[in-house]
């Protein structure tokens, strides 16, 4: 289990934003008193978007059945 676990939904909220891990990092640092590494929070961010369904396009027919 990653120290990271319980910011899991800022985290996730931040990088769906476009915010960088280096930006996340100093953050949680300075807001939570998160000591770890950065690295660590590149990781998961990895591992957030290897979870995240990927974006389908979806097709439109504008033909009517007839």
């Amino acid at each position: 289990m990653s120290s990271l676990e319980p910011w899991r939904e800022r985290i996730t909220q931040w990088h769906c934003q476009g915010i960088q891990g280096t930006t996340i990092h100093a953050a949680l640092a300075r807001e939570h008193g998160y000591t770890g590494s950065l690295s660590s929070v590149y990781r998961f961010v990895g591992q957030l978007v290897i979870a995240s369904p990927p974006e389908v396009p979806l097709r439109l027919s504008s033909r009517e059945k007839g």
